[in-house]
Formats: C-alpha cells, sequence, structure tokens
C-alpha cells in the first residue's frame, strides 16, 4: 500500500511500482478467475481481493517494481577505495545529505520507514537514491489509534511493535518496551492488549514511530 500511494502521489522516493499480482493458489488452478488478476490500480485489487478472500481463496500476492540499483550497503563496499580515499569526507557527506533528504521527502508524505538502514535504501548507477522493503512503514499520524478512545484531531501514530529495523539501529524506547514485553513473557502485543481495557495501562505498550 505504501509503494502504491508513492507511486502514484509522491514520486522520486521509491521505485516504480508497474503491477499488483495475485496468483491463486495450486488447489483453485482451472477454476474461473477474474480477468482482474492483473491490476492497474489499487482499489481494483483491493476490491478483487476482498471479494476472493470473502471465498476463502487462497493465493500469493506478488508486487513487480522497478528495479533501481544496488543498496547503500554494498555500494560503499564496492566503492571502498574511492570513498576512502581522496575527497571522501566530502563524498560521505553528500552520500549522507542525499539520505537524511529522501527521508525528510518520506516524512513530509505522511510515512514513517521504521527500518531504515543501509540495506533498504538504493543507488542507481547515476547517483539517485531511492527508498525500498515497505512491510514496516506506518502513517506519520492518524485520527484513530487503538489505545486512545475519542480522538477529536489528528494524533502522532503509535505502534505497539518494537522490532524497528536491524537490531543495532532500534531506538531506546523499543528496547525498552522489547524488555517489558519479555518481562511478561508476551509473544504476540495485539493479541495481549485486547484483553487491556485500562487505556492508561494501555498507552505504555505504546511508542511514537516519527
Amino acid at each position: 500500500v505504501a509503494l502504491s500511494f508513492l507511486n502514484e502521489y509522491y514520486p522520486g522516493i521509491a521505485p516504480k511500482l508497474y503491477k499488483v499480482l495475485f496468483e491463486p493458489d495450486v488447489h483453485y488452478i482451472g477454476l474461473e478467475f477474474p480477468q482482474e488478476n492483473i491490476f492497474q490500480d489499487l482499489d481494483t485489487f483491493n476490491r478483487v481481493l476482498t471479494n476472493e478472500l470473502e471465498s476463502n481463496m487462497n493465493g500469493y500476492i506478488i508486487i513487480v517494481s522497478e528495479y533501481f540499483g544496488e543498496n547503500i550497503n554494498e555500494y560503499i563496499k564496492r566503492q571502498r577505495k574511492k570513498m576512502f580515499s581522496i575527497g571522501r569526507k566530502k563524498k560521505k557527506k553528500k552520500l549522507l545529505y542525499n539520505c537524511l533528504n529522501l527521508l525528510r521527502k518520506l516524512h513530509n508524505a505522511g510515512l514513517s520507514h521504521l527500518d531504515f538502514t543501509s540495506h533498504n535504501i538504493l543507488i542507481s548507477d547515476k547517483h539517485e537514491i531511492r527508498l525500498c522493503d515497505f512491510g514496516k512503514a506506518t502513517p506519520m499520524y492518524t485520527y484513530n489509534l487503538r489505545h486512545i478512545n475519542n480522538i477529536n484531531c489528528i494524533h502522532s501514530f503509535e505502534s505497539c511493535a518494537p522490532c524497528v529495523g536491524k537490531i543495532r539501529f532500534i531506538p531506546p524506547e523499543c528496547w525498552k518496551l522489547i524488555k517489558k514485553q519479555e518481562e511478561l513473557d508476551i509473544t504476540y502485543p495485539l493479541e495481549y492488549l485486547k484483553s487491556i481495557t485500562d487505556q492508561e495501562e494501555r498507552k505504555t505498550f505504546y511508542f511514537n514511530v516519527s
């Protein structure tokens, strides 16, 4: 959903999205399936997918996007001799600036990545940069939160899933929440929180994604 949204309204942040496909499970091969299994827009995809889910049809969602260079981690390894030779500081600063500017654009689009690492930043031969892997992307703001009742205005989005990025990049507030979940033997936070009705107690299990 995040990739489709960025492709439609904020091009230049992520690789281009070409198509979203739905492949039915092998059990359904040979049965009549809508010609719309190749989707040109997200609305059509959502409508068809909803219909198939209501019919208990299992399958796979396939996202076809632009092949865009290599990730920053591999790029730095390949360019190590050049990066750490003449002008290395200037090159590193420019690369860092471009990465931070890309993150700023994403936040201005109203999204938070939650896995902003060198493995999920792509760079092309022309040194253009894009973000990928939006599996943990969330909105920056929302009008609805599970743990806060009667929100009358826009609110910063908060999550109860503290597994943000790679282990070495997890922020302190998430480590605190992870430790709390381990002490309480919580494996599935969302399921656990369904049993807590006290609003103030529920708030302690969430963190601000921004």
